[in-house]
């Protein structure tokens, strides 16, 4: 039967608009681009990554949120500690943050350790032991360093053997040096050792990338993770991160408190968790830059005991090398002051916003000398009694024409002059003796 002329005009036209359709569609795919190549597109991007080593019975055995910055190619590592406690609103309780991934999985726990470190995690990665032998083994085994041979049975009656020395582990190997755990190690050395495997991969794969970070091969690749990505997205990132130096890692950890909870130690983020938020934000903003670490010296002004030592710990969970601590010549130093060793105003700066210290002076003659703590710092820290613990209260700056004598001299914040026992340091950075 012949068609109608008004049949043939809705054939027409609904053929044109499937014809639209279809143009659309691939014109939409072929416009679209993944969420890493989004971020490269600004230059002053951060690349946020969550990295979970798991065993295959849910359990997350290290997590890692990686910062790597594209412009300068340097990056920064934060562990989180599976006992890290806190009140978690997905599960409804206070307990430790390695219960999340176990109860709610990985999307779930990248929200609360996002919550955390005050920022926003885009990309996770997920690697359980079954795909890290696999992984590793694709990648021709991964080079480590195994202080002494390791011939162990588990509790179950494993067998753990590994040899010594500079060692280029398969992914059988790896698997047992991920999990072993001898009587005498502690657990922050158990933990140091699987951070070290996640560092060990990222290496592997810079040195596999012109192999395996390619569209024809990668899918033997990403079949062996878990994440968040597609592989458009994935291949990117992974090309992005391996460009950075994993020798010149150095991983930070979340400074805290420990307290029993209904019978388990859990360790709680410092100053309610705002230290690891700001400490995040400084890291952040230390990428970017072509600043290096920073050495410092600190000393203790006032009678509160422990001031230095405990100032120690705080910047030193901040990525600063604190050389040495100690006390002032004087308890009595009202204002807390820093003093700029080499003229370094960027690092004078970035010191003292961390601080909320406004009082920043150059070293004055003859205080740098080859004899002194100060000619191996970057900055001397005395602390005042504005200082409260954490911060420099009241905002002090002084006027162009105080002049408040400080010097250091032999490892010493010199003033009115006290016996060297009062002042005695050990570079290692712990007190010998902080007697105020």
């Amino acid at each position: 039967m012949a068609l109608t002329k008004g049949v043939k005009n809705v054939i027409l036209m609904g053929s044109m608009l499937f014809i639209v359709l279809v143009v659309a569609v691939i014109s939409i795919i072929t416009l679209r681009t993944d969420p890493v190549s989004e971020s490269l597109k600004d230059e002053n991007s951060i690349l946020p990554v969550l990295w979970v080593l798991s065993d295959d019975e849910g359990n997350a055995l290290t997590t890692n949120v990686l910062l790597y910055s594209p412009k300068t190619k340097k990056a920064a590592m934060f562990y989180i500690a599976g006992n890290t406690g806190a009140i978690y609103d997905s599960i409804g309780r206070t307990d430790r943050i390695d219960a999340v991934y176990k109860e709610k999985g990985l999307e779930t726990y990248n929200e609360e350790i996002a919550d955390i470190l005050g920022i926003n995690i885009p990309f996770t990665i997920d690697i359980s032991l079954s795909q890290l032998g696999e992984l590793v083994d694709l990648l021709g085994g991964i080079k480590l360093f195994v202080p002494s041979p390791i011939d162990e049975k588990s509790k179950n009656g494993d067998l753990w053997l590994l040899p010594s020395g500079a060692v280029n582990l398969d992914g059988d190997k790896i698997r047992t040096y991920m999990v072993y755990q001898l009587p005498e190690e502690n657990e922050e050395e158990a933990l140091s050792r699987r951070q070290n495997i996640l560092i060990s991969v990222i290496a592997a794969l810079k040195d596999n990338k012109s192999t395996f970070l390619n569209k024809k091969n990668f899918n033997i690749v990403s079949s062996r993770l878990t994440t968040n990505l597609d592989n458009d997205g994935l291949i990117v990132l992974l090309n992005a991160i391996t460009n950075m130096d994993t020798e010149a890692l150095d991983p930070l950890s979340i400074q805290g408190i420990p307290r029993t909870v209904d019978g388990q130690i859990l360790t709680f983020p410092l100053y309610n968790g705002d230290l690891i938020k700001e400490v995040v934000q400084q890291t952040e903003e230390g990428l970017l830059t072509s600043l290096q670490k920073l050495a410092v010296s600190i000393y203790n002004g006032t009678e509160i005991q422990g001031l230095a030592h405990n100032t120690m710990i705080v910047m030193r969970s901040a990525n600063y090398d604190v050389i040495s601590t100690g006390n002032a010549d004087s308890t009595g130093y009202a204002h807390t002051v820093i003093i700029d060793n080499y003229g370094n105003e960027e690092g004078a700066k970035q010191i003292g916003n961390f601080l909320h210290c406004s009082y920043i002076r150059k070293a004055r003659q003859g205080e740098v000398n080859a004899d002194s703590d100060a000619a191996i710092v970057d900055f001397t820290i005395i602390l005042g009694e504005d200082f409260d613990g954490r911060y420099v209260v009241g905002n002090y700056t002084p006027p162009e024409e105080e002049s408040e004598e400080v010097e250091v001299n032999g490892g010493q914040a010199a003033g009115t002059g006290t016996s060297s026992e009062d002042n005695a340091t050990e570079q290692t950075g712990s007190v010998e003796s902080e007697a105020n």
